[in-house]
């Protein structure tokens, strides 16, 4: 049976297994744990679908609703977290208050003293650790200095703590009721089955067949189906703690480890895949994270075709294991439509695009995405005006990004010759760097300040400095040839020594894509041997071009590394590009993206 396929099974038991109590009175259902707990994840799961369908008030309207009859924790973690991400999508200071102060509702229900079941309160204990990350997060949102980020530090702490504690209570609690009788071999079996290393427990070894999973989820007894309704919650939270983390930078794992914090990569991808095998309410979120990291993180990390294929495949699968009215959902259309690019068919990205622009449901921050889509994708493809409509839309509707739209804009102005609207967007930039230590922030604001009148008045220039912001936008670089070489052939008009470096970067980029290797190879020598000639010089650019060499290093480093006549060559050069940089941008992403190539590759 397939994933997609045992994941529709758990949730389709899960509800019949709260739907066929229907004769049961409502008092009685109101009285029993079990009852309410299978109606609690419904409702939740009800309302998660909802915010993927950008149907927020109907989200909100449903979990009043219930909650104005229930002191349920899980209900009150559900509209905690409908509430969370509609800050994070308007980034609202009154949404965020709000959103907070529903997480610190949801933590006192969560502490309170009760006489809930054994399950109950398990429950809970992921729900508290949820509480203190999305609490963490917004608090950080509103005010990031040193205590905060201290104190944002220990909750997360607290939170990973209790991630672990809840799985081994519930492991244990697993065993025990194996032990009384109270679950069957198989049971027990499917409950493991998947569980992410090292969590998986001593209880009873063995497999099960495919007839007799569904034999057992047909049946859905409530004690089995409420263990792997709380064992598939504390997997999406400890899946998401070991994927994020496993993001960032080696030398800082290293420290996180020393504090207790672990992050692999496969482990978060592996609790991930059980959370949405699960009935638990978020299997619809497990799957939806796994398709972001398959379509925006994986792609972006991937040293070769077959890891890009790897990534753009697993996202196929589980999109197409989504129905029809979700996968008709702008947010998804979002997911739908890098696969398209990823496969070079941009004009039916476009055409999806502008179809969720059309649809009757109206977001303004959906809106707003869809735009900044079709207007970068068309920046990409180079038709300077169509991504000017767009991401001018982005720079007056959008709270997010304005320093970005404002740069984008003013190159498009600055191709199309047009150097008083280049220079008008342009000097803009400094002053809407709003998040002063945000890399990308700080990298656009040095290229502003430092682009003069001359350059924006060379459509070469603005050309070519587009390319180098696709390449950082993690935009998937697939294009079709004649515009690929139509885009070599433009960047010989550049000839100023500033940008020769850039130039060469940009080429090799171009070859590898063009599968011409050794011309690539040439490039990037290039790109390092003029880039380290123009930082050792005492020209006034070169503190915004340490990250050429840097990211042209890494580059050449894999493709050295895929021949064992070059590979110790592949070494040096992923050595002179994590440490021979010192004031790189990007510099966090460029020792994530070394970390991941030599895991790739067999080193450490």
């Amino acid at each position: 049976m397939s994933k997609s396929a045992s994941s529709d099974v758990a949730s389709a038991s899960f509800s019949t297994a709260s739907s066929s109590k229907g004769a049961v009175s409502r008092a009685r259902r109101s009285s029993s744990p079990a009852y309410s707990s299978l109606t609690d994840v419904q409702t939740s799961a009800r309302a998660i679908r909802y915010i993927f369908q950008a149907r927020f008030q109907d989200a909100n309207h449903l979990l009043t609703s219930n909650r104005n009859s229930s002191s349920s924790a899980s209900l009150s973690a559900t509209h905690s977290f409908v509430a969370f991400t509609q800050a994070l999508v308007s980034y609202e200071s009154d949404q965020i208050s709000d959103a907070l102060a529903l997480w610190k509702q949801t933590e006192k229900l969560c502490s309170a003293s009760k006489n809930d079941s054994a399950e109950d309160k398990l429950e809970q204990k992921v729900l508290l650790a949820d509480a203190k990350i999305c609490s963490t997060f917004l608090q950080l949102l509103q005010s990031a200095d040193f205590g905060g980020l201290l104190k944002g530090s220990w909750a997360l702490r607290q939170a990973w703590k209790l991630y672990q504690s809840t799985y081994e209570d519930l492991l244990k609690q697993i065993e025990q009721s194996f032990r009384h009788g109270e679950l069957s071999k198989t049971e027990v079996a499917i409950l493991r089955h998947n569980l992410p290393h090292p969590f998986q427990g001593d209880g009873p070894a063995g497999g099960y067949t495919a007839s007799e999973r569904d034999l057992v989820l047909s049946h859905s007894r409530p004690l089995f189906m409420r263990l792997f309704q709380i064992m598939g919650l504390v997997c999406y939270g400890f899946g998401c703690f070991h994927l994020l983390l496993s993001l960032l930078p080696g030398h800082l794992l290293k420290w996180l480890k020393f504090l207790g914090f672990e992050g692999d990569m496969h482990v978060g991808m592996r609790a991930l895949t059980y959370c949405m095998n699960s009935p638990d309410s978020k299997s619809l979120l497990a799957r939806m994270t796994l398709i972001w990291f398959h379509t925006v993180i994986q792609t972006y990390y991937a040293i070769d075709e077959d890891q890009m294929q790897e990534g753009i495949d697993s996202a196929g699968v589980l999109l197409e294991g989504l129905d029809n009215p979700l996968r008709a959902s702008p947010l998804v259309q979002f997911f739908d439509c890098r696969l398209m690019r990823y496969k070079g068919n941009f004009d039916g990205a476009i055409q999806s695009y502008t179809s969720s622009l059309e649809s009757s449901t109206y977001v303004k921050e959906i809106n707003v995405l869809l735009h900044h889509e079709i207007g970068i994708l068309r920046f990409q493809l180079q038709e300077w005006n169509s991504s000017i409509d767009h991401l001018l839309k982005c720079f007056h509707e959008g709270r997010w990004g304005k320093i970005l739209y404002a740069y984008l804009i003013g190159l498009c102005y600055g191709v199309m010759k047009d150097v008083a609207k280049a220079q008008e967007f342009i000097t803009q930039v400094p002053g809407l760097n709003v998040m002063k230590g945000a890399p990308l922030e700080m990298f656009l604001t040095d290229r502003a300040t430092l682009l003069t009148k001359d350059h924006l008045s060379n459509p070469s220039i603005c050309s070519l400095l587009a390319m180098e912001i696709i390449y950082f936008l993690n935009c998937p670089q697939l294009l079709l040839e004649p515009l690929s070489r139509s885009m070599m052939a433009g960047l010989e008009a550049v000839t100023n020594p500033t940008f020769i470096p850039l130039r060469y970067f940009i080429q090799g980029r171009l070859h590898e894509d063009l599968k011409e290797t050794k011309d690539a190879i040439q490039c990037y020598r290039e790109a390092i041997r003029m880039g380290d000639q123009l930082c050792t010089s005492k020209n006034g650019f070169v503190s915004c071009g340490e990250h050429v060499p840097a990211f042209a290093s890494y580059e050449l480093a894999v493709l050295l590394c895929k021949s064992k006549l070059t590979f110790d060559e592949g070494k040096e050069f992923f050595a002179k590009s994590g440490d021979g940089y010192k004031a790189c941008h990007f510099r966090n992403r460029l020792h994530v993206k070394i970390h991941l190539a030599k895991k790739a590759f067999g080193e450490s």
